[in-house]
Formats: structure tokens, sequence, C-alpha cells
């Protein structure tokens, strides 16, 4: 999202890092981000990603006329993630 979007301000862009660092705080203010802890729960991960995505890759089609994301290539390596970190959680 960060880049796409930084690309289509052309000239007017502010200089982003591409990491998403803006997208991700926007996401937190209006409560739709998907956190560390959902990702210990397949379950609650995959409906919080999937109802992410629907609104993510509508935005990225219609807006910028770019391909979305499939929830099956984030899917499973995300929550393996959330299976390491839990590794580690007391």
């Amino acid at each position: 999202m960060d880049e796409v979007e930084e690309e289509r301000k052309g000239a007017n862009k502010i200089g982003t890092t591409k990491k998403g660092i803006g997208p991700a705080y926007m996401d937190k203010a209006a409560r739709v981000g998907i956190r560390v802890a959902d990702l210990l729960d397949r379950e609650v991960f995959e409906e919080k990603l999937a109802r992410n995505l629907e609104e993510k890759n509508r935005l990225l089609e219609k807006m910028y006329d770019t391909e979305g994301f499939k929830i099956e290539d984030i899917l499973d390596e995300y929550y393996e993630y959330g299976q390491q970190v839990k590794k580690n959680m007391s």
C-alpha cells in the first residue's frame, strides 16, 4: 500500500521508507489491524486477514490499478510466525 500510494503521488510524494509503517498506524487507529496475538489462533487470524484483504485488495485494484493479494499466499506463512513467537512467550 505504501509503495503504490507513493508512486501515485508522483512529484508530491512524501519520501516514505515503503516499509508499511504509515498504513500500519492507519489500521491501528481504525482498529482493523492484525495484532501478534491474532497470529496465535488460526481461526481468528484467518477471519481478520480475510476481512482486511477484502478491503485492501479493493483499494489496490480499483484505486491503484494493481493486483491484490491472495489469502493462501499469506495465511500459512504468518500463522507459522505466530507459532514461533508463541514458543518464546511466558
